[in-house]
């Protein structure tokens, strides 16, 4: 019965999302991978985020809950989970505007701009970028599927996070066809979020 209606959990998101290319980029790697409940309940996956990045989990290993901690967070890419961890609260950069995420927030599935997710552990904001994609809460959990992301030390320091948004800036006013403006632009954008992630990031040091 467990696995049945994780199926369908699956497949009714499949369903829902299943026109989006990242989207379903996200389900086929996901799925090849063994992950078939990667939407509801806790990911029995085998990584948790570090001050280092990306650190891997024995084997149904589960992070201690602290008491202040109401939310598991997750965030998936195709080539692998980049975070999960307990947290107080997380924002969202929804492509309509920034969702803020608390215990007991409403079931909901949204599209996921490209910009930096925050989220609040032991009292201290982090940042995570995503580079699009889809976020979904229920049960007090928040399980992002983005077509990419980065965490940790996988943000730039600041200067490289600058120097990065220059040469985006450059290529987008050199831009000649429609294709290469949509793309510069899409990189600018990305170029941005480091920027903001890496701000974050150096505040705490």
């Amino acid at each position: 019965m467990v696995m049945r209606t994780a199926a369908m959990r699956q497949a009714t998101l499949g369903s829902m999302i299943g026109a989006t290319t990242v989207l379903g980029a996200l389900v086929a790697a996901l799925a090849s991978s063994g992950v078939s409940t990667f939407v509801g309940g806790l990911l029995p996956g085998l990584w948790r985020h570090s001050s280092h990045g990306r650190t891997s989990l024995a084997a149904g290993a589960e992070p201690a809950v602290p008491a202040r901690a109401s939310l598991v967070l997750k965030v998936l890419t195709p080539e692998g989970p980049v975070l999960r961890t307990v947290v107080e609260q997380v924002s969202l950069p929804g492509v309509e505007g920034r969702l803020d995420i608390l215990k007991g927030h409403a079931p909901l599935i949204a599209p996921i701009g490209i910009g930096v997710l925050r989220y609040k552990k032991d009292g201290e904001w982090l940042p995570c970028c995503i580079f699009g994609g889809y976020a979904s809460v229920g049960n007090n959990a928040i399980t992002v599927l983005a077509g990419d992301a980065a965490v940790g030390d996988e943000i730039p320091s600041i200067y490289d996070a600058t120097k990065q948004l220059d040469e985006a800036t450059h290529a987008l006013a050199n831009a000649g066809t429609k294709y290469e403006k949509l793309q510069a632009k899409d990189e600018l954008k990305k170029s941005s979020a480091r920027l903001q992630a890496a701000t974050l990031l150096a505040g705490k040091k």
